[in-house]
């Protein structure tokens, strides 16, 4: 049964494996543990709401099924969060994202604010009543929105939180792309990083105007990280400079070097003072290393001297540490090429 087809609580109970009883009793705001993490290259903070035990499992399988009804009816703007199939040749991710704007003479970079927060509760149930996407009765809407959300909204930190923003989006997306078309500018979203670009400039008036459209969608921007660029300025989109092709920043580089020889030196300690943990965390600290330089890999090709120079500091290290396991992608939140 896939998630569209599912009506009632008996169905939605089949769908996550769970009995309906259970279910029902189940108390979603006791199966969170909450945390911070720091946001990358900033002092600042995140919280993450990350959902465990039975809701996790529920969760997981809520958000393949939303994932496959989303992929059919996602906007042309929506780059992040989209699932990708290999025999489909439309990928939406970081990179194909960025791709979008090559060329451009002028750029406007938006922030939602707190995006996943102002996906509330009424929005997550304007989401499952709709009768494009599914077959939800009162009840299956009533406790499928509790399950959904934590505190009166989206957390960050579940697996269903994504997929959702992109539903509660499309309406949004389609009417800006309806208006930037008709004013010659391009627009991608990669999940709350909006991007407008144009070989004309983007003006105050532009600006207004996707402020007014956002507004009337109940979503406001973080104003201290909107950006502008003109035509003598480097661009940059979701962490990727756009110019006449797409490059990679060089602090990029610097971290993935910092984390090879961060590599050699833990595992020289480990050596000395020989721990599980230890040993566990340098098998993370590899998989983090092996994912960037796979995305070094996607963005310039492996046959690029970066990539192949990486390849091989990374190589080199592993034999010194003597450890025979092979690198895992499947944790690095790069996405699906």
């Amino acid at each position: 049964m896939s998630l569209d087809k599912v009506k009632t609580l008996d169905d939605l109970a089949f769908f996550v494996d769970t009995r309906k009883q259970d279910l029902i009793k189940l108390e979603p705001d006791k199966h969170y543990h909450v945390f911070q993490i720091k946001k990358p290259g900033s002092e600042e903070k995140r919280t993450i709401e990350s959902p465990h035990g039975k809701l996790k499992e529920i969760l997981d399988r809520l958000a393949d099924g939303f994932q496959s009804i989303y992929y059919e009816y996602k906007t042309d703007a929506a780059y992040g969060f989209v699932r990708s199939y290999p025999h489909h040749a439309d990928k939406r991710n970081i990179l194909t994202n960025a791709k979008c704007h090559v060329g451009c003479r002028s750029m406007l970079n938006l922030d939602l604010d707190s995006f996943f927060y102002q996906v509330d509760t009424p929005k997550v149930k304007s989401i499952l009543n709709s009768y494009t996407y599914f077959s939800f009765n009162r009840q299956t809407e009533e406790l499928l929105s509790k399950l959904l959300t934590y505190h009166g909204r989206l957390p960050m930190g579940s697996p269903t939180s994504p997929v959702l923003s992109n539903f509660a989006t499309i309406t949004l997306d389609h009417e800006l792309l309806y208006w930037t078309r008709q004013a010659n500018i391009v627009y991608t979203r990669y999940v709350d990083d909006l991007t407008f670009s144009s070989d004309k400039p983007i003006t105050n008036d532009h600006y207004g105007k996707i402020l007014s459209i956002l507004h009337s969608h109940q979503f406001s921007v973080d104003p201290q990280k909107t950006r502008w660029y003109d035509e003598t300025m480097q661009k940059e989109v979701t962490g990727l400079i756009v110019g006449e092709k797409i490059t990679i920043p060089e602090d990029y580089f610097t971290e993935v070097e910092m984390n090879i020889r961060k590599l050699e030196n833990v595992f020289e300690y480990a050596q000395r003072f020989p721990d599980w943990q230890i040993s566990e965390w340098l098998e993370k600290l590899k998989q983090t290393i092996g994912g960037q330089i796979e995305f070094i890999g996607r963005v310039y090709g492996k046959k690029h001297s970066i990539y192949r120079d990486f390849s091989s500091k990374l190589k080199k290290a592993i034999r010194n540490t003597d450890i025979e396991e092979s690198i895992s992608w499947r944790y690095i939140g790069y996405g699906d090429f």
